[in-house]
């Protein structure tokens, strides 16, 4: 007798995940599912620490750009429209065409805002490929004291870093900090006035304290200290005061 045909796991596993997800996402499943199916794209997070001072010009001409600048760009660009159609709004031209006071007045403000977290995001540079080039990043390489001039991670992992906001001086508590991405551009801010990178995973700490030794120098991993407990404990085994505190589980 004819056996039937073996169902491939992989195209099991998306049938449940069609169902189920097509459900909860609707309309948004699709490019969803295209996303979860392409190739996994990585951001080459700039080390301010290593002498690499050619290497944004090497990568721009490789086709990269750095998004967070361009994110906040486009954030300032989408103020200034928006301020711009308040003031057409809530003003009427004056004599002749020209804008009223009131409308130089908003128009300029929104000319000379500040740019999406400036004060972090002038510090962190993440470069990616467009959508669609799906060009691989050529392996770091050490300048002349050892450390690696960039980082590859998901691009995504660097936003809860930018919502943070640290302030100069901050005490920061990262409770999911292997295997130590987000850890390294919180150390690119040069804000952390101490950095306490911990994760439940001893194996993921071990990949950290990697990191910090091939892309930070000594003196400033002397303001990381590295743990491995459980962060709902973190109170009764450790303590302290922080102003800021991540906890970003995988």
């Amino acid at each position: 007798a004819a056996t039937a045909p073996r169902i491939p796991s992989t195209r099991l596993a998306l049938h449940h995940f069609d169902s189920s997800y097509s459900l909860q996402l609707g309309a948004l499943w699709p490019s969803v599912r295209a996303g979860l199916l392409c190739e996994q794209k990585y951001g080459a997070l700039l080390n301010s620490f290593a002498a690499a001072e050619r290497l944004p010009q090497e990568l721009q001409l490789l086709g990269a750009a750095d998004f967070i600048s361009q994110a906040a760009q486009k954030a300032q660009r989408g103020r200034r429209g928006a301020d711009a159609r308040e003031a057409a709004r809530g003003c009427q031209e004056g004599p002749g065409g020209g804008r009223t006071v009131m409308q130089a007045e908003v128009v300029t403000q929104a000319e000379m805002s500040p740019p999406l977290c400036g004060s972090i995001s002038s510090k962190i540079k993440c470069y990616t490929f467009p959508r669609g080039d799906i060009t691989r990043f050529h392996p770091a390489r050490p300048d002349s004291l050892g450390l690696l001039d960039y980082y590859l991670m998901d691009a995504a992992s660097l936003l809860p870093v930018l919502a943070l906001n640290v302030q100069p001086d901050d005490f920061v508590l990262d409770l999911c900090a292997a295997p130590g991405g987000k850890t390294l551009a919180l150390l690119q801010t040069g804000f952390c006035g101490h950095l306490a990178a911990n994760d439940v995973s001893v194996s993921r700490t071990k990949r950290l304290y990697q990191i910090l030794h091939s892309y930070v120098p000594r003196e400033v991993r002397d303001t990381v200290s590295v743990t491995s407990y459980d962060g709902r404990d973190w109170d009764q085994v450790k303590g302290g005061t922080f102003q800021k505190v991540g906890v970003w589980e995988p």
